[in-house]
């Protein structure tokens, strides 16, 4: 899959999709294995269900998708559902700032529930 291996720099990205990245040029389209850090990525589609939890183990809910800035950091994260009520409850919404853990061996993101309340408003 062209995700997997190739990695396009941002200030060349066109348009981004789904499945597709649109480049202005073919130039602009790199190796991923010539980075270092790539193996600290997940794609979209390895956080979409992804249980997000407190770090004391309450459940918050699961993953739907992913708000990307203008620069192609990820902003916050959708939920599918939700178990909490208030500004999580209503938005349906984590902020990026709020994840304390975002991989671990039990495939669950880890939150400062505080911090996350605090995003909407």
């Amino acid at each position: 899959m062209i995700s997997e291996l190739l990695l396009r720099l941002r200030q060349d990205r066109g348009r981004l999709g789904e499945d597709a990245i649109l480049v202005q040029s073919v130039e602009s389209v790199q190796d991923k294995r010539a980075f270092d850090d790539t193996g600290a990525w997940v794609s979209r589609s390895e956080l979409h269900g992804r249980k997000i939890t407190t770090g004391g183990g309450t459940p918050i809910g699961r993953i739907d998708d992913i708000t990307l800035g203008d620069n192609g950091m990820v902003l916050d994260f959708t939920l599918i559902w939700t178990q909490v009520g208030g500004p999580i409850g209503d938005s349906l919404l984590v902020t990026r700032r709020a994840v304390i853990d975002p991989d671990n061996e039990l495939d669950v993101m880890i939150v400062d529930l505080a911090t996350a309340e605090q995003q909407v408003g």
